[in-house]
Parts: C-alpha cells; sequence; structure tokens
C-alpha cells in the first residue's frame, strides 16, 4: 500500500520552488535530501556540538537563511532556542498529497488532547531576517 504521506515528489517541487538554489538552510533531518538535491548547503538544527556552539557557528560563521523544519517542531526546544529573537519569517507552509480522513479526524482527535505529532513532510520554511 502507498502512503500519500511519503510522496516527496510535490515537497521537492515546494522547497525548488521557495529557497534559492545555493543557499545556506538549516533544518530537520526528513528534508536533508530534498536542500542537497535542491541545490542548496543543509546543516542540522539539531545535531552537532551543544546548543550553543552549534548555534553560534550557524548564526556567525555559517550564516544560515533558511530555516525548515516540521509543524510543530521535532525537537522544539531547540526551535525556540534558534528563534529566541523571533526573526524567522515563515514563507512557505509545505503541503503533502491529501490524506486520507481517517487520518486527518486521527489527528483532529488526538490535537485536542494535547499530542501533537509531525504529519509526514508537511512543515514550514522560515526566511532569518
Amino acid at each position: 500500500i502507498y502512503s500519500t504521506e511519503r510522496d516527496s515528489s510535490s515537497i521537492q517541487e515546494q522547497i525548488n520552488n521557495t529557497i534559492p538554489k545555493g543557499s545556506r538552510v538549516i533544518g530537520e533531518e526528513i528534508y536533508y535530501y530534498m536542500i542537497k538535491k535542491s541545490g542548496s548547503d543543509f546543516q542540522y538544527l539539531d545535531r552537532g556540538a551543544d546548543g550553543l556552539h552549534r548555534k553560534y557557528y550557524h548564526e556567525n560563521i555559517y550564516n544560515f537563511q533558511y530555516v525548515i523544519s516540521r509543524n510543530p517542531p521535532a525537537n522544539r526546544m531547540e526551535f525556540k532556542h534558534y528563534n529566541e529573537k523571533g526573526l524567522f519569517k515563515p514563507i512557505h507552509k509545505i503541503t503533502s498529497a491529501k490524506n486520507s480522513q481517517f487520518l486527518i479526524s486521527l489527528r483532529s482527535f488526538l490535537a485536542k488532547h494535547g499530542f501533537l505529532f509531525p504529519s509526514g513532510f508537511q512543515g514550514t520554511i522560515y526566511l532569518r531576517q
């Protein structure tokens, strides 16, 4: 059985149309290959040195331009740490192929009870201001 949530072709197209080739991007691992395939550079938002050193490197040496994250972010605390000054401007909501009504209902039910989880490739692309 084929899951529409695993179809990355529309996601790749959205990334290609939103992030200019040659950009410096930080984000979640699920987007690694798509960013590389689009012709941009990618580094993990939550891997490498400890949080303070990694954030300093990403902001001051790597000088990232874009952030790509699922909704909600897989590591909410790290995302919040990076965006503590509120400089991430959402520029594109990544949407995937239409989900089944069952999945939509299940996610809605769980969200009402405080259970939020990333939904496939769906996410947001942010511009660092």
